[in-house]
């Protein structure tokens, strides 16, 4: 395998869809296509907020040993929220567009003026902003959360998304929200939901970050527990079974799609080789400039 290659589930997505989406993903030394590999739709930025808010206050209380009020927390959240706006406007994406903010409805608002949208209709922001912090009032009011912030904080653990780990030969980019120690001594992942991800990964998912913390911390499979928080009911939370026969489906799964992806790059570096597939999702495609304007 490339020592570069990195396995993730949004890869083998992309490349499922769509090879010509595949190719442009690649194409890293070609500004455009690496700033559109990095747009995000609205939706997916709000999970983001969520996400980064969260784990800045369970940080906090790592550090003080108090969780933040619902004040503070909704001043995180709105914070990271200003923060990753202005990220856009200043156009920041352009130059760094892996650190910076630029969101799918702003890039393409403007039909082929690429990037000079300002500012998007007042009910989709406002609906995002809501549902941020409604996202940070569950957390704060959640008896599941409060049952965590109870236990051995020197344990907790917040894996950055760019965090990897090994199945055979390839680097798997897929790792947990948070990770902390149960009473028993067992570890147990945390995610994050609004509810709204693809289901189709969801077992995928659940064993990478069962692996993840497997490999994190040197534990067999029935030390490790595999939650998940919906943060659109009520902030409950529930302990998935992940088998070892789940385990060694999921390594097969991403072994072979890996492998599929190699072997496509390995046998082509033409455009021409990576036929798009016309659907309905094109519209919605990050590559739809470079893909349906040529």
């Amino acid at each position: 395998m490339k020592e570069d290659f990195i396995w993730s589930l949004e890869r083998q997505a992309i490349f499922m869809r769509c090879a010509r989406a595949y190719f442009y993903l690649r194409g890293q030394d070609d500004a455009i296509a690496r700033q559109l590999s990095h747009l995000q739709s609205l939706e997916a930025w709000t999970g983001n907020m969520i996400r980064k808010s969260l784990a800045q206050a369970l940080a906090q209380c790592a550090s003080n040993g108090q969780m933040p009020s619902k004040e503070e927390l909704q001043q995180i959240a709105l914070k990271n929220m200003r923060e990753s706006w202005m990220e856009y406007l200043n156009g920041a994406w352009k130059e760094q567009p892996e650190t910076n903010t630029n969101i799918f409805e702003l890039y393409y608002g403007n039909g082929k003026e690429y990037g000079t949208l300002r500012k998007l209709p007042q009910e989709a922001t406002d609906n995002a902003k809501q549902q941020i912090l409604e996202a940070m009032d569950t957390f704060h009011f959640s008896p599941f959360i409060k049952s965590i912030s109870e236990l051995d904080r020197s344990a907790w653990s917040f894996p950055s998304k760019k965090d990897t780990f090994r199945i055979g030969d390839v680097n798997v980019q897929e790792p947990p929200d948070f990770i902390y120690r149960e009473k028993d001594g067992t570890m147990t992942t945390l995610f994050w939901t609004l509810g709204n991800e693809e289901r189709a990964f969801l077992r995928i998912r659940q064993a990478c970050h069962k692996i993840f913390a497997m490999e994190k911390y040197s534990l067999p499979a029935n030390q490790v527990n595999v939650s998940t928080v919906f943060l659109n009911d009520g902030g409950r939370g529930r302990t998935f079974i992940v088998t070892e026969g789940d385990l060694n489906t999921a390594r097969q799964q991403i072994l072979k799609g890996a492998e599929a992806m190699l072997a496509k790059e390995k046998s082509s570096q033409a455009k021409d080789d990576y036929p798009p597939r016309p659907e309905d999702s094109c519209q919605n495609c990050n590559f739809k400039r470079l893909c349906l304007d040529n």
